[in-house]
């Protein structure tokens, strides 16, 4: 039987952040794909789900998962879609326990269960080959969340984003990976760092920010442009980060975490801070903001832009359409933006048809010109 620490009976400041960014995006990516014509089945795999109830009476991913899908279940309009839920954890302990309580609560018959006691690698083996055997009709989502990071590997990652159903988000302990790197590379972060890069290419962090956004940088170069790859950071005390790193292949999924993370911090869209002060986007502008108005306007004026590359760019640079929005129409008033539409003519002020429709059905619907001051 496996020592349980104290710490691991309740539900930690940080894990708490994991499960709200969790929460928030499978509403939205739930309800989404459950009133699609286009999906018949939905799988969610939790790779370490852990015992799913704390002392605190703080629930954990596998909890959320089902109340989640229970939620859109109420809701009356996915008749259509099944369910699936994979708990893993290679403590028997938690698994047991985690068994015990969804029995005692229940759950729809529309939501099948499997249970397994794995060690990551096998369990991520049995995951990868079920999504590699869904149907077209299939999507998945596989959360990653490791005590530590010995066995986390990119080529995993890849290899389920490869399938082209499934989307991933994985936690790390970014803090503890930074001040390893600082005081001599161990082994296994050696190994994650030369997947991406080859070590001595590997820039030097000053802080956990800066790790976090080298290892970012480097996902997305590996993966390439057919993926969207961003974080979520989690700031438990000043100076200590961890993250989550979400990736997919779909651009309206990828839109969906955007969403969840902005529902969170409304300011940046990228930070959970332990006691925390919150602004809105248009009142109280960050450095974030500022930064994102500075490359857009650059964007632009390298070239002529269509609705489809400026959604796709707004994605990229980790905000919302709702937000470039904004600042068009700040330049407009400006006069220092023109919206052209396919024939030449001008748009209706405010119409920049930034959205997944439009950038799937009329990727060029409009051009932006922006004019140097």
């Amino acid at each position: 039987m496996k020592i349980i620490k104290d710490w691991q009976n309740n539900l930690q400041p940080h894990s708490k952040a994991k499960i709200e960014l969790l929460k928030e995006y499978l509403a939205k990516y739930l309800q989404v794909l459950s009133n699609s014509p286009f999906f018949s089945d939905i799988f969610l795999f939790d790779v370490y789900c852990g015992h799913g109830v704390y002392d605190d009476g703080g629930f954990g991913s596998p909890i959320v998962m089902l109340e989640e899908i229970e939620r859109v279940l109420q809701s009356g309009f996915c008749s259509k879609v099944n369910y699936h839920c994979f708990f893993n954890d290679n403590n028997p302990d938690y698994i047991n326990q985690l068994k015990t309580f969804i029995e005692e609560i229940g759950h729809s018959k529309k939501i099948t269960i499997s249970y397994s006691c794995c060690e990551y690698n096998n369990a991520l083996e049995s995951v990868s080959s079920q999504i590699n055997k869904l149907s077209p009709s299939a999507k998945a989502f596989v959360f990653i969340d490791p005590w530590g990071y010995r066995d986390v590997r990119f080529a995993d990652i890849q290899s389920l984003l490869a399938t082209k159903k499934a989307e991933v988000l994985l936690f790390l302990p970014t803090q503890f990976m930074f001040r390893v790197e600082s005081n001599g590379t161990p082994k296994c972060l050696q190994c994650l760092i030369e997947e991406l890069v080859p070590l001595d290419e590997w820039p030097i962090s000053s802080t956990g920010i800066d790790f976090i956004e080298n290892l970012k940088s480097h996902f997305k170069l590996r993966l390439g442009n057919d993926y969207y790859v961003d974080t979520f950071i989690i700031e438990r005390d000043a100076g200590q980060h961890y993250c989550l790193f979400f990736f997919t292949s779909h651009i309206y999924g990828f839109q969906k975490m955007l969403e969840a993370k902005w529902v969170i911090d409304n300011n940046e869209g990228r930070v959970w801070r332990f006691m925390r002060t919150e602004y809105l986007f248009d009142g109280h502008k960050s450095s974030i903001t500022f930064r994102f108005e500075d490359e857009l306007r650059a964007y632009l004026l390298s070239n002529s832009r269509t609705n489809k590359d400026v959604y796709e760019f707004t994605l990229h640079k980790g905000h919302l359409p709702i937000h470039t929005n904004e600042v068009l129409k700040a330049w407009q008033i400006e006069d220092t933006l023109s919206v052209l539409k396919s024939n030449g003519e001008p748009a209706k002020k405010g119409s920049f048809y930034l959205n997944h429709k439009e950038w799937r059905n009329s990727p060029k619907k409009v051009t932006f010109y922006l004019k140097t001051k």
